[in-house]
């Protein structure tokens, strides 16, 4: 039996990175899979893979910036499946750098509209529609961000802190409905999108533990989250990172 046997996972931002893997290894834990994404291409592509190792996918093309788009994915992967048990929010973005008073307006809002905003539209609808079902549990993507000022990316802090709020107060809201809503904040993570920057972050953004995560360290610990292992766990914001937030400092 895996650890999500039989469950219904909808996992957004699935087309690359962390929801990617998150949504192949979920899958390999006994979920059935509801990946949502922009790109219908990379969607169809990840259908495919799951499908070819014996697992249950489906597809749901979404911008979560648009409510009544969050609507109708939750709707069509509880009409598919028959229900929702777990979603896993992860999709998301980041700015262009610029310091505060730089900045641009429009990035800001577009910003908050995709990490904050489009994350409280996912968190609304995927409770409604727990709710019909007996419960079930909620992650949140949000970011080491989600603690500290990142200099150059005041809209990304601002929208994690926000991420944070939003979950603190949906669990508390829906405990007694068994709806648990929890929150990630993963540090720096060894994706494609990093690796294209060329840049050794941890040379200069160093952890205890010497290295980034890999998107498989990240997206286990948010399937332990959604999973009835942690049926007492809910309202938390657990840091992903190497113990680089609890670090006073970084021995040599």
């Amino acid at each position: 039996m895996g650890m999500l046997e039989g469950k219904v996972v909808l996992i957004t931002g699935a087309g690359a990175g962390l929801g990617r893997v998150a949504s192949l290894l979920y899958a390999k834990e006994g979920a059935k899979i509801a990946v949502a994404a922009r790109t219908v291409a990379t969607l169809e592509t990840l259908v495919s893979e799951i499908e070819a190792f014996g697992g249950e996918a489906f597809a749901v093309p979404v911008d979560i910036t648009d409510e009544r788009q969050v609507e109708q994915m939750v709707e069509a992967v509880a009409g598919h499946f028959g229900r929702l048990d777990c979603a896993l929010n992860n999709a998301g973005g980041i700015p262009q750098e610029a310091f505060t008073a730089d900045s641009s307006t429009e990035e800001w809002l577009r910003i908050m509209n995709l990490n904050l905003t489009g994350t409280y539209f996912c968190v609304k609808h995927e409770i409604r529609a727990m709710l019909k079902t007996g419960g079930g549990a909620i992650v949140n993507v949000a970011s080491g961000a989600a603690h500290k000022g990142v200099p150059g990316l005041a809209a990304y802090s601002a929208s994690k802190h926000g991420v944070i709020g939003l979950t603190r107060t949906a669990a508390a809201e829906y405990a007694r409905q068994h709806i648990r809503v929890n929150a990630i904040n993963p540090g720096i993570i060894n994706t494609e999108s990093y690796a294209r920057h060329g840049v050794d972050y941890n040379s200069f953004l160093p952890t205890p533990m010497g290295r980034i995560a890999e998107p498989e360290e990240v997206a286990n610990t948010a399937c332990w989250l959604l999973s009835d292992q942690a049926s007492y766990v809910t309202g938390q914001s657990l840091d992903i990172d190497g113990g680089r937030t609890s670090a006073a400092f970084i021995l040599p």
